[in-house]
């Protein structure tokens, strides 16, 4: 994998945190070295006239050309589709653009907070049964750039389908993959309730009677029980069994009244919130109840599952040393997957530019002019 980044500047993620001792470093960045491990770093202005040969020749022993649309200046950099196939017929290039066009909203600047509100996925958060789902609280802002994840997974299956037809036909082709389209797809379930009766899902309907997410003595679980059974031991976890005998609460059926429900949440929350999380998760999983933790970044490179899978592997970077960092979220059968640290901005442009056939008098005049 061949990463094209801008000269002097680079990828826009080597400005992204967390750095260590939390100074700025755009060969430091803990989100760039979690994104690029493995990949070689070509610096090209791919805008720069004199930059086009390079390009082309880069192109034509090419099987996927991504590109990635930026969210200030929409359609800066695309490339006519039908001039790069000219130097490869089976290439397929894949575009990941804010909105798309044709549409309204072709040329509007988007970024991840923008997207991850417009997809509607806010609509529904924050969540957490009878405690959330509240009208009156804010739509949260996501730390991370969801939109941006999304689009990248939407955008990994569609190219995979794409270079599955191009071998098949012989021929490449075009994709767009919106960030748009990606994050709305998320809510598709909200979509379809919507299309089938228009009923409208938000914070208040998507809540949970009665249970959801409780705050124990050292952290946040999240229960659902669905039945008798389950709700017998999430009481009795508790310690509130005598409520099984109280008439106003059909645990079987799982129906309350809006006050039962908050009951029931605030004495269940009441007494979780002076239990460990690891004991509640523990006991209700013991007995088949659906409970999940909410886990933080140190648990989960504490985790003896994730040890037991070698998912995280150290990697020695040049700039900053050993590094723990995850591997794919996957294992393949006889094979050992390997990680390599991230590149340094522009550390293979030369030899890169040398095998796809540019002379070193061009490399040399593409780097006096800036372009590389």
């Amino acid at each position: 994998v061949i990463k094209i980044e801008p000269p002097g500047t680079g990828d826009p993620s080597r400005a992204h945190g967390p750095f260590p001792d939390d100074l700025p470093d755009p060969e430091r960045s803990g989100l760039y070295l979690y994104l690029n491990g493995g990949k070689r770093s070509l610096t090209l202005d791919v805008g720069a006239p004199e930059a086009r040969p390079a390009l082309e020749r880069l192109v034509a022993g090419t099987d996927l050309l991504i590109q990635d649309e930026s969210p200030s200046a929409p359609g800066r950099h695309g490339h006519d589709y039908e001039a790069l196939a000219a130097a490869n017929p089976s290439l397929v290039v894949l575009s990941i653009v804010t909105f798309g066009s044709p549409g309204p909203y072709a040329g509007y600047k988007a970024y991840p907070l923008n997207l991850f509100h417009a997809g509607t996925e806010a609509s529904v958060l924050p969540g957490g049964g009878s405690a959330g789902g509240s009208p009156d609280r804010p739509p949260v802002a996501p730390r991370p750039p969801v939109s941006e994840y999304d689009a990248g997974w939407t955008a990994a299956v569609a190219a995979m389908a794409a270079l599955f037809a191009a071998r098949a036909a012989g021929r490449g082709e075009h994709v767009e993959v919106s960030k748009f389209e990606a994050m709305a797809n998320l809510g598709r379930i909200r979509l379809a309730a919507w299309m089938g009766d228009q009923a409208l899902q938000n914070r208040w309907t998507n809540r949970y009677p009665g249970a959801g997410t409780f705050a124990c003595s050292d952290g946040f679980i999240q229960v659902l029980p669905a039945g008798g059974e389950h709700w017998r031991a999430l009481l009795e976890v508790a310690g509130l069994s005598t409520m099984l005998d109280d008439g106003r609460f059909d645990f079987q059926k799982r129906q309350f009244s809006s006050e039962d429900a908050q009951e029931i949440y605030g004495r269940v929350a009441s007494r979780l919130a002076a239990m460990p999380r690891e004991r509640v998760y523990r006991e209700l999983g013991r007995r088949g109840v659906p409970v999940g933790l909410f886990s933080t970044v140190r648990d989960v490179y504490d985790s003896p599952q994730h040890a037991s899978r070698g998912f995280f592997q150290e990697v020695d970077h040049a700039e900053i040393g050993p590094v723990r960092l995850p591997l794919m979220p996957f294992q393949v059968t006889g094979e050992q997957i390997t990680l390599a640290s991230a590149p340094r901005l522009g550390a293979d442009t030369d030899a890169v530019l040398e095998e796809a056939g540019c002379a070193p008098a061009e490399i040399a005049a593409l780097r006096r002019g800036g372009a590389v």
